[in-house]
């Protein structure tokens, strides 16, 4: 029971580092903003814009963060309970627990920045989150060659409106679109 309260603080602070991470992000911004540092960072990286590297840290931050929910998750019996025993034996059970689970964290980091990297000028926190929480069945989705076989939506783009379905009465082209 001490060891579920003590996880459930950990998560806690990571939630409250979640929620000030633009606060961090815009003080880091602000500090290396004029740093030559940061410029050269961003260079070699490819961009030239240094705010494009801080979002590439903040992706992988909120990485690490949805790899470790999803293991907390696992370990505090919320997610697949009756596959928790199983999933739990590969981060090991001796001094090497607390190793695997960081590893387990950064790779979900890491996953995320690099499918932040595709649009380095937008954070989106929602998927690197996701990403992290979820990165192993990604991985090997792409690895296995399975992400192939997904079907592209240029069908749906590139379609008349007349072929697309709507209700009856009312065309694709009448449709209002609210954002």
């Amino acid at each position: 029971m001490k060891k579920q309260i003590a996880w459930s603080v950990v998560l806690l602070a990571a939630l409250v580092a979640l929620l000030s991470l633009d606060v961090i992000a815009r003080a880091v911004t602000l500090f290396f903003q004029e740093s030559a540092l940061m410029r050269r960072l961003a260079i070699e990286i490819g961009t030239t814009n240094p705010k494009s590297v801080l979002i590439l840290v903040e992706a992988a931050f909120v990485g690490l963060l949805g790899a470790f929910t999803f293991f907390l998750g696992v370990f505090l019996g919320f997610i697949g309970p009756e596959s928790r025993e199983k999933t739990l034996r590969f981060f090991g059970g001796g001094t090497d627990s607390a190793v695997l689970v960081a590893l387990f964290c950064v790779s979900g980091g890491i996953v995320a920045a690099v499918f932040q990297a595709a649009q380095p000028g937008t954070f989106a926190p929602i998927q690197a989150f996701v990403l992290g929480a979820t990165w192993p069945s990604v991985v090997t989705r792409i690895m296995s060659g399975d992400g192939a076989n997904l079907v592209s939506g240029s069908k749906l783009t590139d379609a008349s409106p007349a072929s697309i379905p709507s209700p009856a009465g009312k065309s694709a082209s009448s449709a209002e679109v609210v954002i």
